[in-house]
């Protein structure tokens, strides 16, 4: 499996040469630093909402008058409509 990483040294210079001559390595850098902090704000964002979840589906359990109980009571005491 490691032949298939192998490069001569010449090769990897000339790389490294036609990197080094472009501006586009720099500004790769920084866009890989800001994808990688996107990726860590994205991942701290869905702890956040995986917790918010937890806790709401706890306080629907665990409070009276909370979930589908009260939404089923609310839709009894509306009052009938005539539709005709």
């Amino acid at each position: 499996m490691e032949d298939n990483y192998k490069i001569t040294l010449a090769e990897l210079d000339q790389v490294v040469k036609k990197m080094l001559d472009t501006d586009q390595v720099a500004r790769w850098l920084e866009l890989k630093v800001q994808a990688d902090q996107l990726r860590a704000e994205a991942q701290e964002l869905r702890s956040r909402v995986q917790w918010q979840h937890l806790m709401a589906g706890w306080a629907m359990q665990t409070m009276p008058g909370t979930g589908s109980s009260q939404s089923a009571q609310s839709d009894t005491a509306l009052p009938d409509m005539d539709l005709s």
